[in-house]
């Protein structure tokens, strides 16, 4: 099976059965490499719907394609943003969860992050639509936070401070999100 459709397969199956995945210990899917290509790939909606809106510029009565250096340049970094916020987010978490958890490595973090991420970076299939994209995308990201959620509770399994841990995780997770909105924003102002 190859790559990318092993990771919409995942992807797929973490949307549907959140559970019952954190709980798999499947070796393959959670390695520090697997879980970036993961987050680049799932990435790569977001980034690709920015070039589109990017590209497509309505002039008149038309619609052109035009190609310019913003075109290429903003989603690339906007994909190497998602990639630097996932990790970023992942040790947040787990320079405070080793401290409530018997958890000591990072990629059991990294894991609740990535799969967390997923309904927002597949969200962006909905940009066209902008009311559609409004509500799904609120819905998603409710879900991820849930995401979230489980996955702490399964892997981490927090013993001191379960609540504290949720809601600083949940910070984490929210700020970067905007983090990476805004600079998405800056991004289209500067080019």
């Amino acid at each position: 099976m190859g790559l990318i459709t092993a990771v919409f397969k995942r992807a797929f199956l973490f949307l549907f059965y959140p559970k019952e995945m954190y709980q798999k210990t499947d070796h393959d899917y959670a390695s520090a490499h697997f879980l970036t290509l993961y987050v680049g790939i799932l990435g790569l909606i977001p980034a690709i719907f920015t070039f589109l809106s990017l590209a497509f510029v309505k002039q008149e009565n038309t619609v052109q394609f035009v190609m310019t250096k913003m075109t290429i340049i903003v989603p690339l970094l906007f994909l190497v943003s998602i990639i630097v916020s996932f990790w970023i987010i992942s040790i947040l978490i787990y320079a405070f969860a080793r401290r409530m958890t018997s958890v000591n490595d990072i990629i059991s973090v990294a894991k609740i992050v990535a799969y967390a991420l997923t309904p927002i970076l597949i969200s962006a299939i909905f940009s066209p639509i902008p009311i559609l994209n409004i509500a799904i995308a609120f819905f998603l990201i409710v879900y991820s936070i849930i995401m979230l959620i489980i996955g702490i509770r399964v892997i981490l399994q927090p013993k001191v401070r379960p609540f504290f841990l949720y809601v600083l995780s949940i910070l984490f997770f929210i700020l970067f999100l905007l983090l990476d909105g805004w600079f998405l924003d800056l991004l289209m102002k500067t080019f």
